[in-house]
């Protein structure tokens, strides 16, 4: 069962190491109305999601010490976060073909349970109406 909401707006919880990075996404996500927490470790996030389920999870899967992608498996062992949205995040650009290198990583994700993936580049703002369609849709 979901831990209560501490208040009456949706939660995402930004994991990302890159402080600047966090920082510009949770200060976009506020100004939308979202509740935000905001982590910079998966372990960390591991924890928090135990204490209180967000009702979304922004991933960066390159973290130092536990990596997104073994974060993102511990969190759906949590009751809780069976049906939370993981959408998987990255800041890396396209290979220099112009292709994006994400097959291979979202093949070894596809494991942690509905796990969606977003790449972020550019401007957050545009980006944020992707990301409630990633929350929405199952791949």
């Amino acid at each position: 069962m979901p831990h209560p909401p501490e208040s009456d707006r949706p939660s995402v919880m930004v994991v990302e190491d890159f402080d600047d990075t966090r920082r510009m996404i949770a200060l976009e996500l506020r100004n939308e109305g979202y509740e935000v927490v905001e982590v910079s470790d998966g372990r960390v996030a591991v924890e928090a999601v135990r204490r209180r389920c967000p009702d979304l999870v922004l991933l960066e899967l390159s973290l130092p010490g536990c990596d997104g992608l073994t974060a993102a498996f511990r969190m759906r062992e949590v009751a809780a976060m069976c049906h939370v949205p993981i959408v998987a995040c990255t800041t890396r650009p396209s290979s220099p073909s112009g292709t994006n290198d994400q097959a291979p990583r979202r093949t070894r994700t596809s494991g942690a349970g509905q796990l969606r993936h977003a790449t972020i580049r550019g401007q957050f703002g545009r980006r944020s109406g992707r990301l409630r369609k990633a929350a929405d849709r199952t791949t």
